[in-house]
């Protein structure tokens, strides 16, 4: 029997309407589950409201009757369960459960509202102002107990809002906090100074605290910058900021803390004009360009100018101050450059055969004080005095450069002169009063000249040596210039009066290199000795004798003296005694560079070898492979060791690791002289079989040097 029908209109699928999510899943896993409601499993059809299964199954007997037709759903008549249905052929996805029901109960947070309204409702809170009152009249561990049990009870809103009110309070500026003096002692213990620069931007008070004279200065001094000019080039700075001047000395009066020691490294390399037109500077901005400039010889540099040579001219010396660049050559010539900028400046010609000695001496200020004498009763020989003017020694009338009085008492050493000094290893003296700049010079025309740098004159020829003049000194304060010669004798000379002295005769051979300290000079010959002289009485004082091979190279401080022979050994010599303290081995072949200063010695060899010697246990410190040919130039300060070798190579090394740095100009054919002087470095090389000339700076202010016209020099 047919199922009966109902008498209302039957809805077709697409007009069906469910009243919910839920209810259309239960018509739909009723839907699949219709044709097995007689199985023994019709019992598992999912629970549903009676109205939601009466709208369901009127629903599923519209799709049953619309397909009874098709042979393949066909149903026994007998059947007395309900009719069928037909399933879709098409994939049906499995069923879908029903969603979980709504929890009733859930934390519910409001709004995030951080700022003044929370501030506001606490205010406006009924009875805020009493437990206020009542929290402050509490004792210290009940006040404790309650913030414990309070914070147990906030919501995350108002742990908001009292977290940004509290985290404030945590931060404390303790420079601020503390007296000037004792803030400043406690920024005293930064040794870096890329921290110290990181502090000035913290906030306006901590950058005014840490303009403080005393603080950068103390910060130049851990640094090692070394001084290079004399206190009375120094100027004062401005007073720093007025709240944190008088803090220095802890007085509570403002310190104007002036400058207790020279330039820093970087700033010695100016003409006299520059620095009087330079504006006083503070500690801060020394040290600041003394950091940059060291930073720079690491790893920057500016090629400041190049001459370069038609020809292939031979470079014999070099020398180096403040101011100028002389180089000597062996055709004869002299070449002034300026320093700060390289530029050409003149030639100083009347030699006649090659120059291989130089010395540049200095103008002394009228408030230098390092060599200054007290002034002697005058001579009561009037033929004394009236020898003061007499003509110079090559017939010449020229007037010395000083009044009579003055110049015989800087001939004569006082205590200060006396004081062991080893001449500047740039080849540069300080002047005795002079208000201009001289150059002594000496060659194979057998005579020593002096020029005045002003004009370009030769102010003295002065001859005595009967051959090749190889070796020249100038005493520092003293007008004394001391000559060593191919003729076997050292020659002591007045070149303020233009006369010669004194001869020191004793070596057997041609003397090769000589140094001086004090009012002593040391001679090395090539008859294998070295001779410690007094300059002002012509004594030999002693006689070092223990290499079996030509003597090269020698250094004195005044204490020490250290040779270098073509027998490949160092030499230590005690000049009390002239006993052998040590012989230092290391080099296969000559040793021709020595440079000494304190306890530490690096010597140079034609094997390339570069060797760092402590003399006070006499060991050998470093090593350095430098060059693949003989070295031809080395010099060190207190951080760097520049070398130059025959290989073409100039080599910048650490001298207290020894490590290597790098190349301070590219490769050329032969490295002739290098000399630096704190920010400047001058090189003379051979390049592709001309001679040429480089200065490079190292300074910050470098960078803003314009390239302008220069004259090149007639090489």
């Amino acid at each position: 029997m047919s199922p009966p029908t109902s008498s209302a209109a039957t809805p077709s699928p697409s007009d069906a309407t469910y009243p919910d999510d839920a209810a259309a899943a239960a018509a739909r896993t009723l839907a699949l589950t219709i044709p097995v409601l007689g199985s023994a499993s019709a019992q598992a059809l999912p629970l549903a409201s009676p109205s939601h299964l009466a709208h369901t199954h009127s629903h599923t007997h519209s799709l049953s009757h619309s397909h009874s037709h098709s042979p393949h759903n066909s149903i026994s008549s007998s059947t007395h369960t309900v009719a069928p249905v037909n399933i879709p052929s098409q994939a049906l996805s499995p069923p879908t459960p029903a969603p979980s029901p709504t929890p009733t109960e859930r934390w519910s947070y409001g709004p995030l509202h951080v700022g003044d309204d929370e501030d506001e409702d606490t205010e406006d809170a009924e009875g805020a102002n009493d437990l206020l009152t009542r929290f402050r009249t509490l004792a210290k561990d009940e006040r404790f107990a309650f913030l414990s049990s309070l914070v147990s009870e906030l919501q995350l809103n108002e742990a908001l809002v009292v977290s940004s009110k509290i985290a404030p309070r945590l931060k404390r500026d303790f420079l601020s906090d503390l007296p000037i003096e004792l803030a400043l002692h406690c920024v005293s213990f930064i040794d870096d100074a890329r921290t110290l620069g990181r502090c000035m931007r913290v906030c306006k008070y901590w950058n005014e605290l840490l303009q403080d004279e005393r603080l950068w200065q103390d910060m130049h001094d851990k640094q090692l910058y070394r001084p290079t000019l004399p206190l009375s080039n120094v100027p004062h700075p401005p007073p720093s900021v007025a709240a944190v001047t008088s803090t220095a000395s802890g007085s509570g009066k403002k310190d104007p803390a002036p400058l207790h020691s020279s330039w820093a490294r970087g700033f010695s390399s100016r003409g006299a004009a520059h620095r009087a037109l330079q504006q006083p500077r503070t500690f801060r901005d020394k040290f600041r360009d003394a950091y940059l400039t060291e930073a720079n010889w690491l790893s920057a540099g500016r090629l400041l100018t190049t001459h370069s040579s038609m020809g292939d001219s031979v470079v014999t010396s070099l020398v180096v101050n403040d101011e100028f660049i002389v180089i000597g050559m062996a055709n004869s010539k002299i070449h002034v450059f300026d320093v700060t900028t390289g530029h050409y400046r003149q030639s100083l010609l009347g030699h006649e055969l090659g120059v291989w000695a130089l010395v540049l001496v200095s103008p002394r200020k009228a408030n230098d004080r390092r060599f200054e004498q007290p002034q002697p009763k005058r001579w009561e020989d009037g033929s004394r005095r009236a020898s003061f003017s007499s003509a110079s020694a090559n017939g010449s009338s020229n007037p010395p450069f000083r009044s009579n009085s003055a110049a015989e008492s800087d001939r004569r050493p006082s205590r200060l002169t006396k004081r062991m000094r080893s001449s500047d290893v740039c080849g540069a003296a300080a002047g005795w009063g002079l208000n201009r700049t001289l150059v002594v010079s000496g060659g194979c025309d057998r005579e020593v000249r002096v020029w005045d740098l002003a004009t370009g004159e030769c102010v003295f020829s002065l001859r005595g040596h009967s051959s090749t003049i190889r070796c020249l000194k100038v005493l520092d304060g003293r007008p004394i210039a001391v000559s060593g010669s191919r003729d076997f004798t050292l020659r002591v000379w007045d070149i303020d009066r233009g006369r010669m002295l004194r001869v020191l005769a004793g070596h057997d051979q041609s003397v090769r290199c000589i140094e001086v300290a004090g009012n002593q000079v040391v001679s090395g010959s090539y008859d294998y000795t070295c001779r410690l002289w007094d300059i002002d009485t012509g004594e030999c004082l002693q006689v070092f004798e223990g290499h079996y091979h030509q003597i090269y190279a020698v250094a004195f401080d005044g204490e020490r003296v250290v040779s270098g022979s073509l027998d490949s050994t160092v030499r230590v010599w005690d000049a009390g005694s002239g006993e052998c303290l040590a012989i230092l081995q290391g080099h296969t072949s000559l040793v021709g560079q020595l440079q000494l200063s304190g306890d530490r010695l690096i010597t140079g060899g034609s094997d390339g070898r570069v060797i760092v010697f402590d003399l006070n246990d006499y060991s050998c410190v470093h090593r350095l492979c430098a060059h693949d040919n003989s070295v031809t130039c080395l010099q060190f300060d207190d951080r760097f060791v520049v070398s130059g070798g025959n290989d073409g190579r100039v080599k910048l090394w650490d001298v207290h690791t020894g490590t290597f740095i790098r190349e301070l100009t590219r490769p050329c054919d032969a490295v002739w002289r290098v000399c630096f002087r704190d920010d400047k470095c001058v090189i003379l090389c051979q390049r592709n079989g001309k001679t040429v000339l480089e200065v490079l700076g190292f300074r910050p202010q470098d960078e803003k040097i314009t390239p302008g016209f220069s004259r090149t020099p007639d090489w």
